[in-house]
């Protein structure tokens, strides 16, 4: 009985109603209420055509910016993930982000490569409040690759560009 508890406490914390699983190193399945920095750039410098000024011309920049997740949770009464991720901690593997969809299938998938921590917060403690300690872990990366845009018919190898 007490196992079954035990089993029945871990499916609801990584279920919760989240939309999304994150996998930490490939591994680790730790659940964030709120993930943002999902993003690809290309910074572009543009030039105007001598003597015809109303041509103007853009052209790709190298990348300078350094692309941030940020990932936010709650925190539990025993847990060491704010000491566990601390700053300058690379992710060995990669994190996978699992976006769900009604029936709890993976519909698509992001995979970030060359994870690093960047920041770890906790929130505000106030006396006068008595809301949920939350985490929030900011992280660098190197890459980012979608999957997922096959199950869609969205493939951009048959767009007419």
């Amino acid at each position: 009985m007490a196992k079954s508890s035990q089993q029945s406490k871990n499916r609801e914390l990584y279920r919760r109603g989240y939309n999304f699983n994150v996998f930490l190193g490939g591994m680790k399945q730790v659940p964030f209420r709120r993930i943002s920095g999902l993003e690809m750039t290309r910074p572009t410098e543009t030039f105007v055509e001598g003597g015809r000024n109303w041509m103007v011309y853009s052209v790709g920049d190298s990348v300078r910016e350094e692309k941030i997740l940020t990932l936010e949770r709650g925190l539990l009464q025993n847990e060491d993930e704010f000491t566990q991720y601390y700053p300058g901690r690379r992710i060995r593997g990669e994190v996978s982000i699992y976006v769900l969809g009604a029936e709890g299938e993976t519909v698509k998938s992001y995979e970030l490569q060359g994870c690093m921590i960047r920041k770890a917060s906790l929130s505000e403690l106030n006396a006068e409040n008595s809301g949920i300690m939350s985490l929030t872990l900011e992280m660098t990366y190197q890459t980012l690759e979608e999957d997922g845009y096959q199950k869609s018919g969205m493939d951009p190898d048959d767009w007419d560009w």
